[in-house]
Order: structure tokens, then C-alpha cells, then sequence
């Protein structure tokens, strides 16, 4: 099969130039050019994929540095893999890696990486839908390569993996078949569905790092129906291995109502989200689960603040400066969590206007202007800058002739 056309029709002219110059200087250099990665499966079922992922048979961080200076352009090298991502215009990223084949010395480990034809390099990848190439040198430009007839498994929905050690070398690749079985609405093969099965309960989930569990939550709360796949997880018994309490199942109305908010997007989706999950736990709960995922300090505290919210809930503040000193601070993802799932509209309606507005609002006057009035520095600065600020959001204080007039107002002083 020759992909040519199809390529030729879904790619734009910025990322055709690209392939058309990777194609040419791998000419050059007589090396074997091929692209792999979603972009090959999602052209042949007509899914929309841009991401440019090469891999060449030959010495691929040598290729991608006379790229770099030819084009004159960013690159990050990654030589302990013989990979390299590159920037060209327009912030479109090209990943470039060596062809190569791992082995797994402990199970649940990080594979020991060597380099490899370019069939060993496509049957090392998880499932065979994802196990297929294009040849890009000008030759036999647009040749699918498909070692494990990953073509007939796209074209009847089929989720396999390539043999019955998979999830026993990487027990990430479970998290990888509910988030392709729902993204497509495919379906995971038995075989592949006992194999995982049996390695949920061999506790391999348990031998993960808590940053690659994270990693493909994230990946799962970013994808289309993260909920769905959540679900299998949960089914399978994925998520208690992760912390005894963690279910989706008393979250999916907070998840739903997510999902429909316009916000969700202008923010780290996965962590809104994943506020959902946390929301109706203990903070102890939530805390520990934090940690079995190794959220960042930043992280921990929103899920600190989330509680502390919780509780606000119920005497939430309804003039301007209240929500302003409640919200000030607060991460743009826990604010839109709670106003996507608070039960009152005027909180959702205060939340919306602190985003929207308050936030954004500035006094002009400053201690400058204080001290013209014969204030002596000192605390009294602070104290009278933050209640000219409530003013200004609670009045509609419109100046700073209007600022002035007030702190005049504040602090008895007539001229």
C-alpha cells in the first residue's frame, strides 16, 4: 500500500516543505527515512494527527544536527536514546530517533535501548495499530510498512498487543489500550484484555514510578473521553492500585458538568479534572494520593486549597472585594472547577466575573501619591492601598482623582 496521496491531501504546505526536506537530506545522506508514530495510523482511518515523528535507520542525532545548521534551527538532544525534537517555523515540532530495539531487564523497568532494524524498532511498540511506518525517501516515498498486520486490526477496530510479555515489560501500555478503545471506539482483544488483567493483579501497576502513572493520567484526562476511560480502569481494578480510594464512579456528574464547561480548556485540563476525582475525599485522601503521583508543590497546594474552598462554599462572599481577597491567588484551575460544579449561580457568576474582570482591575494611586499627602510610610501604606482597592472594585471607583477622594475620605484628611 502507498500512502502518497492520502499524505499528500491532509498534510498543510508548512508541513509538507518539512517532510519534503527531511526526504531530501536523508537522500543525501543515504539513510532510510520513515514516519511512524499516530500520524500513520490516524491517516489511514482519515483522524486528524499532525505530529511529524521520523525514525531513521542510521545515526539519527548526527542527521538531525546537519538539519539544525542547514535550517538554523532549535534542537533538543536526548543522546542517551538517539533521539532529537527540533523546532522549525511556525512552533512545529519534528521528533527525530535512531531505529531501535529494547529489552526490559526487570519488569515495569525502563527498557535497556540498543539500535535496531527498522522492524525491530516497529514490533517493540505497544500495540500493533501503532506498529506501522511510511518509507519517505524519494524512492519508495509513501510504502507502509507493516510487520504485524497492524492495517487489519485498524480496519476491524482491534486493540493487540505483540506478544504475552507486553504489560509485564510496560504496565503503562494499559492506560494506552483504554485511552485508544475509547478515543476510537475500538475494542481491546480478549487475549490482550486477560494479559492485562493478569497483570493488574501481579501488582505490576504497583512497580510503576508514580511520575510515569501520572504521566498517562494526564494523557487519558487531556484525550476526548477521559471519563469513559477512567471507568475501564476503575473496572479493572487499575485505580485502587493507585490509592485505595480512588474511584470515578462518585464523580462522573462533576466530570459531566466539567466537560460542558467553556472554560475547561484555559487551563491544565488534567488537573481540573482531577480535581473532580478529589473533590468528594477526605484532604488525608487527597493528600495521599498527591503524592502516589508525585504532583509538584504547586499541585499539592491547589489540592490544599480545594478543601479549604470546599468549605467556603456554603458563605461564599457576594460583594466584588470578597471574591477578589477569596479568589486572588488561587490557581486559574481550582476557580474554574468550582464554578463549573457550585451549586449556586451567583458563586458561578462571582467566579466568572473575578476571571472575566476583577482580577484584571489596578489601582492607579500609589505610595507615591501617599506620601504626597503627608503620610508617613510604614504599615499604614498597605492598609490603606488594600481598602482603596476594595473601593475601587465594591464603588466603581473610576479615577484616580476618585482613589485620592477616597482615601482622603478613609483617613480624615480635608485638603
Amino acid at each position: 500500500m502507498n500512502l502518497s496521496d492520502n499524505l499528500r491531501r491532509r498534510l498543510p504546505a508548512t508541513h509538507a516543505e518539512i517532510v519534503r526536506q527531511l526526504s531530501a537530506r536523508a537522500d543525501a545522506s543515504g539513510l532510510s527515512l520513515y514516519l511512524v508514530g499516530g500520524l500513520v495510523r490516524d491517516a489511514l482511518i482519515d483522524y486528524p494527527n499532525l505530529d511529524l515523528d521520523f525514525t531513521i535507520e542510521g545515526d539519527a542525532l548526527s542527521f538531525a544536527e546537519q538539519i539544525c545548521a542547514q535550517e538554523n534551527l532549535a534542537i533538543k538532544r536526548y543522546p542517551e536514546f538517539g533521539t532529537a525534537t527540533l523546532v522549525f517555523s511556525k512552533r512545529i515540532r519534528v521528533d527525530l530517533a535512531q531505529t531501535r530495539k529494547e529489552s526490559y531487564p526487570v519488569p515495569a523497568g525502563l527498557p535497556k535501548v540498543s539500535p535496531g532494524s527498522i522492524v525491530e524498532d516497529l514490533i517493540r511498540r505497544d500495540f500493533t495499530i501503532n506498529s506501522m511506518a511510511v518509507k519517505m525517501n524519494s524512492t519508495e516515498y509513501g510504502e507502509l510498512l507493516d510487520p504485524s498486520n497492524g492495517l487489519k486490526d485498524l480496519e476491524n477496530g482491534v486493540i493487540r498487543v505483540h506478544h504475552t510479555r507486553s504489560f509485564v515489560d510496560d504496565p503503562t501500555r494499559i492506560f494506552r489500550a483504554f485511552r485508544f478503545e475509547t478515543r476510537y471506539g475500538f475494542k481491546i482483544d480478549a487475549q490482550t484484555l486477560t494479559l492485562m488483567r493478569d497483570a493488574v493483579e501481579a501488582s505490576l501497576v504497583e512497580e510503576l514510578s508514580p511520575a510515569r502513572v501520572k504521566n498517562e493520567l494526564i494523557h487519558i484526562l487531556e484525550d476526548l473521553h477521559p471519563r469513559e476511560a477512567l471507568l475501564k480502569l476503575e473496572d479493572l481494578g487499575v485505580l485502587r492500585r493507585i490509592h485505595r480510594r480512588l474511584s470515578v464512579r462518585r464523580s462522573t456528574d462533576l466530570m459531566e458538568d466539567l466537560q460542558k464547561c467553556p472554560e475547561l480548556k484555559r487551563g491544565k485540563t488534567w488537573l481540573i479534572l482531577m480535581l473532580a476525582l478529589l473533590y468528594r475525599m477526605k484532604l488525608a485522601h487527597s493528600l495521599e494520593i498527591a503524592r502516589n503521583l508525585a504532583f509538584t508543590r504547586r499541585e499539592v497546594e491547589t489540592v490544599l486549597n480545594l478543601h479549604a474552598l470546599k468549605e467556603r462554599l456554603s458563605d461564599f462572599p457576594t460583594s466584588p472585594s470578597g471574591v477578589y481577597r477569596l479568589a486572588s491567588g488561587l490557581p486559574r484551575e481550582l476557580l474554574v472547577f468550582i464554578m463549573a460544579v457550585a451549586k449556586k449561580d451567583f458563586v458561578r457568576a462571582a467566579l466568572q466575573r473575578y476571571l472575566s474582570e476583577y482580577r484584571f482591575v489596578k489601582l492607579e494611586v500609589n505610595g507615591h501619591d501617599l506620601k504626597s499627602l503627608g503620610i508617613e510610610e510604614g504599615p499604614i501604606y498597605g492598609e490603606v492601598l488594600s481598602k482603596a482597592l476594595d473601593a475601587k472594585l465594591d464603588r466603581g471607583l473610576c479615577s484616580k482623582e476618585d482613589e485620592l477622594r477616597f482615601i482622603k475620605e478613609y483617613l480624615g484628611i480635608d485638603r
